[in-house]
């Protein structure tokens, strides 16, 4: 029902948030992906839009994309430890030790 309803407003931010929570406890990837990258364009501040885009490219295989949404995330909000920590092992798991620093 929510993938139908943003369709039909796709510049309802509240609806793509929720849409991403639910694709991303689903373990739906490919649809978090498509939602978050629709969620950062229309909030492009938005912390959690960022991590969720990260979350979703990391679990696809894309290290690099998920590195750059995770930093954009962490940029926005610094304190954002869920952000912070997964940047980290991220860097860890690729043997990047000196840019997990």
């Amino acid at each position: 029902a929510m993938q139908a309803l943003v369709r039909e407003v796709p510049r309802y931010g509240w609806g793509w948030r929720h849409l991403c929570g639910w694709l991303s406890e689903r373990e739906q990837w490919s649809d978090l992906r498509t939602a978050a990258q629709s969620l950062t364009d229309l909030q492009a501040d938005d912390a959690l839009a960022h991590a969720h885009l990260g979350d979703a490219h990391l679990h696809l295989g894309d290290q690099g994309a998920a590195i750059a949404a995770l930093t954009r995330a962490l940029d926005l909000a610094p304190g954002y430890r869920w952000a912070l920590w997964t940047l980290v092992r991220v860097h860890l798991a690729a043997k990047q030790i000196d840019a997990a620093d």
